[in-house]
């Protein structure tokens, strides 16, 4: 019978002292204890901000991981039981490229022991747990109208053809969590 293998941490803790304190120097302490224990995949700088706050903005060029932090931030929201959770891209299909199915997007970054549902006729992403997100169009800010969120991940808002109008209707319906 095989043995199981060994967890990121076990396999840390059998390095040297000399490597373990050269990769906490590389990564900082919390990164790098994050990434050893499964909470996480994120730098520093793609964590959220600490206190209590509505709206955090990423301003970074290609490269830097903004849908990484974005899905890792929504699946942690969506770990609770129940929440809604709005998705707005520039548009539907730049939506659902990148937050949805992208490299980094929703489905490519499903933490251990949660599980979606895509339905793609719906624009919906349902957890296991019932929680909810749902596809909008930054163009289209009417499709908001309605709508009752706790949360919303906004992705390249410089592109949005509406992004007054939208971002009005977003934050009219991301009322639940108050």
């Amino acid at each position: 019978m095989d043995q199981p293998a060994a967890s990121e941490l076990e396999l840390f803790h059998d390095l040297q002292r000399v490597q373990r304190l050269s990769l906490q120097a590389s990564f900082g302490e919390p990164a790098l204890m994050a990434g050893l224990t499964g909470d996480g995949s994120l730098r520093e700088s793609q964590r959220p901000p600490d206190g209590d706050w509505t709206i955090w903005a990423i301003l970074a060029g290609r490269g830097f991981g903004k849908t990484h932090a974005g899905s890792e931030w929504v699946h942690a929201r969506a770990a609770e039981a129940g929440k809604r959770i709005a998705l707005v891209g520039a548009t539907l299909d730049a939506a659902r490229a990148v937050m949805v199915e992208g490299e980094s997007g929703l489905l490519a970054r499903v933490p251990p022991g949660q599980q979606l549902t895509w339905t793609p006729s719906l624009r919906r992403i349902t957890w296991s747990n019932g929680s909810e997100a749902r596809l909008f169009s930054g163009g289209e800010p009417d499709s908001l109208r309605g709508g009752q969120f706790d949360y919303a991940w906004g992705d390249e808002f410089a592109h949005w053809e509406r992004a007054e109008a939208t971002l009005i209707n977003l934050r009219l319906a991301t009322r639940l969590w108050m």
